[in-house]
């Protein structure tokens, strides 16, 4: 069959090319994953999203496509290059076992993931390293020619690493004397085979009469997980094809099917990755959210010296929310952790609007009394221009970064879109709300 062609990018919109050699890792935050000079990471460097027209997606896709039609290689991946902290992958699968079972189980796994439509990539933390030699010792022949078990690995071990004979001290140093084979020799498989082993009767008998070879990749580094031996099943997803919860779902269903705890009752299969992390990140930002609440109730009552007033300002916050949701939903993008993250912070920005409109009530009251609707709805007038240039400025800051204008940064651009559309969405409602409930306020104390 013939090599498909690489997928070409236009030269506008590239930026570089490097290669390394000696490692595999694409997660520029990560720890490397052992060395080895059989191994390279080739790097495409392209122009941020809003200068260059060739879709990342897509790019990956093709190439993932011409690298299966490649020859000479034992293992080629394409992954995306990520320079966001280390996070977990969309479906991450942990095989806890000290058995060999771990490698089959992994197989299969990947295997079912490659199928699925919605899954991009699929690979496992199994890296080659150094062949492995097994010897199947054949014991009726190993018996027959009066030979045991001992005298095979001691012959074998001798051979390869040596044992000290003898040694002689000089006025210096002590100089030992090692038998073994030849350096040059004892790496080649033949050697080995017709490595001799003297039996008691005193005959020489051959490795290779009494035992199988067999050839196999070894592991280049060896994970633990709570100190029983350990692989990682990775795979990537199309965010708009499947959720996270879905494919984890899924992958959850998959493995109860195979029924491996019942075949295989030594070994733990643990979900983790991504799902894990946002959920126990949800989990610290909720505390986050709360804490940030009591703090600025706390201010609030400070600089008013009431405890009503601060309360109408925090009643308006939530409705932030629902121009964050507005937004995300419009744009169908999931509201991850980032996302949360910057509702925290808008909370704070929110504050500011509610603030000073409230302050300038207080102010009015303070010289006139009580004041009734009309004079409410004339001083949310008079503040509605003030109120509407910050939000907009505020949004204006925040939309480049929120859009990739000139740039972009997939960590932090949830963060600041969940921002933008909060306080677009939030300011307007303080401005109606707040006057609301600032009159329902003045009605009640008037009443009581």
């Amino acid at each position: 069959m013939k090599n498909r062609s690489a997928p070409k990018i236009s030269p506008d919109d590239l930026l570089n090319i490097a290669s390394q050699i000696g490692h595999h890792n694409t997660d520029l935050y990560g720890t490397v994953e052992g060395n080895n000079e059989a191994w390279a990471v080739v790097s495409i460097y392209l122009k941020p999203v809003g200068q260059r027209k060739t879709n990342t997606y897509q790019l990956s896709q093709q190439l993932r496509n011409w690298a299966q039609t490649q020859t000479g290689y034992q293992r080629l991946d394409v992954q995306p290059l990520t320079d966001i902290p280390v996070v977990g992958k969309a479906v991450e699968v942990e095989i806890i076992s000290n058995g060999d079972e771990r490698f089959a189980l992994a197989e299969q796994l990947q295997q079912w993931l490659s199928e699925q439509p919605a899954v991009t990539n699929s690979w496992t933390s199994y890296n080659p390293g150094k062949d492995i030699l097994d010897l199947k010792i054949n014991y009726p022949l190993l018996a027959a020619r009066s030979l045991s078990v001992s005298d095979v690995t001691q012959a074998v071990r001798i051979a390869l690493d040596g044992e000290i004979v003898d040694e002689l001290q000089t006025l210096d140093e002590r100089v030992r004397y090692r038998l073994q084979l030849p350096p040059s020799s004892n790496s080649v498989l033949q050697t080995l085979e017709n490595l001799a082993i003297i039996n008691s009767s005193g005959h020489a008998i051959y490795l290779k009469s009494v035992a199988d070879f067999h050839l196999r990749s070894g592991e280049a580094d060896i994970k633990h997980y709570f100190g029983k031996r350990t692989i990682t099943v990775y795979a990537d997803i199309d965010r708009q094809a499947i959720s996270l919860d879905q494919i984890n779902q899924q992958v959850a269903e998959f493995i109860a099917r195979q029924q491996w705890q019942q075949h295989y009752p030594s070994t733990r299969i643990i979900q983790t990755g991504e799902l894990e992390q946002t959920q126990e990140s949800i989990g610290n930002l909720g505390s986050a959210y709360l804490i940030a609440m009591l703090g600025i109730f706390g201010l609030l009552i400070l600089l008013f010296n009431s405890l009503l007033q601060p309360l109408l300002i925090m009643l308006c916050l939530p409705f932030g929310l629902i121009g964050v949701v507005i937004g995300f939903g419009i744009q169908q993008i999931t509201l991850g952790m980032m996302a949360v993250t910057g509702v925290i912070g808008l909370m704070g920005v929110l504050v500011n609007d509610s603030l000073v409109l409230v302050h300038t009530l207080n102010e009015k009251q303070q010289d006139a009394g009580l004041l009734n609707i009309d004079a409410i709805a004339d001083i949310a007038q008079q503040r509605f221009r003030p109120i509407i240039i910050t939000s907009v400025t505020t949004v204006i800051g925040l939309l480049p970064t929120a859009y990739g204008i000139m740039g972009s940064n997939s960590y932090i651009t949830p963060m600041v879109m969940a921002m933008a559309w909060g306080v677009m969405f939030g300011g307007l409602v303080s401005l109606i709300l707040l006057p609301c409930l600032y009159t329902a306020l003045q009605e009640l104390r008037h009443k009581f």
